[in-house]
């Protein structure tokens, strides 16, 4: 059940984001999702049309009356910035959204 939710989570996020921007599975339950051209605030809209959108999708497909909300970390890359400073902040909002 869990590919298949993760499955329909990209086909909705593909849905929902703009054709330049990106889509990728970390592993295991972890989506990264890649916003090219965009501002703080542009990312925190895109993350919450995201959040909504999953949140009010219909997943009786995959199970009667099953429920899906994700949490979002956002990260904006600073000048200067290796990948590693970037996926760090972007996962330790992560974890703040989490709790």
């Amino acid at each position: 059940m869990g590919d298949s939710v993760l499955a329909l989570l990209s086909q909705q996020a593909l849905a929902l984001l703009r054709r330049r921007d990106g889509i990728y599975r970390l592993g295991g339950e972890e989506i990264l999702v890649v916003l090219s051209d965009n501002s703080p605030w542009g990312g925190l809209a895109a993350g919450e049309r995201l959040r909504k959108g999953v949140e009010t999708k219909d997943w009786t497909s995959v199970a009667e009356g099953l429920k899906v909300t994700i949490s979002l970390g956002v990260a904006v890359q600073r000048p200067g910035d290796a990948l590693s400073a970037l996926m760090a902040r972007a996962d330790e909002a992560l974890y703040r959204a989490k709790n």
